[in-house]
């Protein structure tokens, strides 16, 4: 996010809290339900799904977003797996 513009302040901020993300409020949606399918997958509804499609999102990026916040926590238990702090260590 910071590439596209964003200070790393709002970025943190919006860890805790994803509604203080600087970005729209359909992207906001998109967030949290993306957030929800890695901390509660169960808890994602039909209506949850289409609540964030009815914001103009298609089925396939709501999938790619579910995606991506999934394949980003799997790689940070890799990389806690060996001890890793940063990316760079395997360039």
């Amino acid at each position: 996010m910071t590439n596209t513009g964003f200070s790393l302040e709002s970025i943190r901020a919006s860890r805790n809290n994803p509604d203080a993300a600087p970005l729209a409020c359909n992207e906001i949606a998109l967030l949290k339900l993306a957030i929800k399918s890695i901390e509660a997958p169960e808890d994602v509804s039909k209506a949850g799904l289409d609540e964030v499609h009815q914001l103009g999102w298609s089925k396939r990026e709501i999938f790619d977003a579910v995606a991506q916040v999934t394949n980003n926590r799997v790689f940070n238990y890799i990389l806690r797996t060996f001890n890793i702090e940063y990316q760079g260590v395997f360039g």
